[in-house]
């Protein structure tokens, strides 16, 4: 019996082997066996564990043998909604293994424990880096217009913000194979000039060239001098380019003229700009490029690169420099200050119809006046800014409120255009039955003809008088001198041109040139008496507010001989302004 009890406690005590268990599990073993077992797992925790496992492992190769025949087994009733919801499911499964590889990859390099303070760092790291490739992806969908936009007013910001500085910027301008390195120094508050620097024969080859494509030789990479060529071309379009790098282009491109297209490209942090090409239709290209930018404290300026500091405009508070200044401005200074201010007038066409004046005082250039929109008040105002010792004071008829005035001015110009029908002109159009919409127009068009060659004639007559054989003026003053010289010469000969052709059209003059033998023994004089001489005799032959008992002929013949001496003096004055300041 003792034998019989102990064989039963070892049967029973003893560990199923794996074949046994897995029976165990299918049900394939018989009553008394199924027993043993079930009674050895109550109590013994290892073979329980062994279960469990051996289970888990059963149901996973039912299911994946269940997953491999599902794509071979006939289609049912709902398979493709069933398929559809499987596809979802995967996904989501692919996705959130992605996030939990990601984040298991970041717990490998994160310490089970981490400092508050490092955590927050770390967070507002990734913030950080996040929002700078949103800000890059942003920068690329801005028009050319937003990016310039922003890139002006970082400058204008830029200057107002500055401290007491300079900057040191060094370029390289390459043209085809020739390539030269060029260092530019600026006051960061715009008070101060640098020098005129000596340039050797290949640097003004390339400042020559860029000057013909529009580019400030002084700041050639401005946003300012950029937005203000490509505001003045006809016929432009532009696109924005992403350049790489954290870098994007502005490219504007001409259907006409010698200027194929040109590019300016900013850093997308700060748009910066850092490039700038041009490229012509003759397949000529040049390129600037920022090499370094610093900004130096005066301390550690070069005082010879600069000239005299100017005195502050406005009461502006004088900063702390170690630097000698001066009270006033010299007359040299003054007239330099003047030329550029006029050549940027010039260039505006803002000398030829707006009310503008130039004052001088003893330390500084002051330009008035009113124009019609707040837009052009501001153009003009920008570009007078970049004239060292210059004080725009220009108002617009918006901000003043005073549309009236324009509308009173435009009423007393209609009401003349009226009465100048009338007179001369009149009786000879009337006499070889010529239609007065005919004579009206050509009317208006001899008036404003003449008082545009009295404009300019005044504008020559003027610079002449003021700075005829001034030897003091620097070259940047002498250069200003002689393109506004050329651009008035070159308005004047055309309008005389012009009212000459429509004297001849309308058969008042013969086609053969006119000689008076009259000597002007001031070429200046002769401009300003001539050219007012001309608009009294075009007032005579259209106006009938004061009859003239002449004929039409005769007052044209008289009109003819007066274009003849402006169209002499103004080729006298050229030559003598040649001779005067290209010696």
């Amino acid at each position: 019996m003792n034998k019989f009890t102990s064989w039963l406690l070892w049967s029973v005590d003893k560990h199923p082997n794996d074949e046994q268990m897995v029976a165990f599990i299918n049900g394939e073993l018989t009553l008394r066996k199924h027993a043993t077992v079930a009674h050895h797992l109550e109590g013994c925790w290892k073979c329980l564990a062994r279960k469990k496992q051996m289970e888990e492992t059963v149901f996973a190769l039912v299911e994946r043998r269940e997953r491999r025949q599902l794509p071979h087994l006939p289609p049912s009733d709902g398979a493709e909604g069933r398929l559809v919801a499987l596809l979802n499911e995967q996904s989501i499964r692919k996705e959130q293994s992605s996030r939990n590889h990601f984040l298991h990859g970041l717990r490998l390099f994160l310490p089970s424990s981490m400092n508050p303070v490092l955590a927050s760092i770390l967070v507002v790291t990734l913030a950080s880096v996040t929002l700078f490739f949103i800000w890059q992806q942003a920068a690329t969908s801005l028009s050319a217009s937003d990016l310039l936009g922003k890139a002006m007013a970082n400058e204008h910001a830029s200057a107002e913000r500055a401290q007491p500085g300079v900057v040191y910027q060094k370029l390289s301008i390459r043209r085809g194979t020739h390539t030269i390195e060029r260092t530019v120094y600026r006051d960061l508050q715009r008070k101060r000039m640098a020098k005129v620097q000596h340039l050797d024969e290949t640097a003004t080859a390339m400042k020559h060239a860029l000057e013909a494509g529009g580019v400030s030789w002084d700041e050639p990479l401005s946003a300012i001098d950029y937005n203000r060529w490509r505001d003045n071309q006809r016929s432009a379009t532009d696109h924005v380019k992403q350049a790489g790098d954290g870098l994007v282009s502005v490219i504007t491109s001409l259907q006409d003229g010698p200027i194929l297209q040109e590019s300016l490209t900013m850093r997308t942090s700060d748009f910066h700009p850092v490039r700038r090409t041009i490229e012509t239709r003759s397949q000529d290209t040049l390129e600037i490029a920022e090499l370094s930018y610093t900004e130096l404290k005066w301390g550690e300026a070069n005082e010879a690169l600069w000239k005299p500091l100017s005195p502050m405009l406005h009461g502006e508070s004088q900063p702390e420099l170690s630097l000698p200044t001066r009270g006033l401005l010299s007359s040299d200074q003054l007239d330099v200050a003047e030329l550029e201010a006029r050549l940027v007038l010039n260039k505006l066409n803002a000398d030829a119809s707006e009310q503008i004046e130039i004052k001088r005082s003893r330390n500084a250039v002051h330009v008035e006046g009113i124009v019609d929109t707040t837009e052009r008040q501001r153009a003009l105002s920008a570009g007078l800014r970049q004239v060292a010792h210059v004080v725009p004071s220009i108002l617009s008829l918006e901000q003043l409120n005073a549309r009236h005035n324009e509308e009173s001015g435009a009423a007393a110009i209609r009401e003349s255009a009226v009465a100048a029908q009338s007179g001369p002109l009149e009786e000879f159009f009337r006499e070889r039955s010529r239609s007065a919409e005919e004579m009206g127009r050509v009317s208006n068009q001899l008036l404003s003809l003449s008082l545009e060659i009295q404009r300019e004639g005044n504008a020559l007559a003027e610079l002449n008088r003021r700075f005829h054989g001034d030897d003091e003026l620097d070259p940047s003053g002498r250069s200003a001198l002689a393109q506004l010289l050329t651009n008035h010469s070159s308005m004047l000969r055309t309008a005389l041109r012009s009212e000459m052709e429509i004297l001849h059209s309308i058969s008042l003059i013969p086609e053969q040139s006119t000689e008076d033998g009259q000597t002007i023994t001031s070429t200046a004089i002769g401009l300003m008496d001539q050219s007012k001489r001309n608009v009294a005799l075009c007032r005579e032959l259209i106006s009938s507010s004061n009859s003239s008992p002449r004929t039409a002929q005769s007052i044209a013949s008289e009109m003819a001989k007066t274009l003849h001496l402006l169209s002499r003096n103004t080729v006298l004055l050229a030559a003598e302004s040649n001779s005067t300041h290209y010696k």
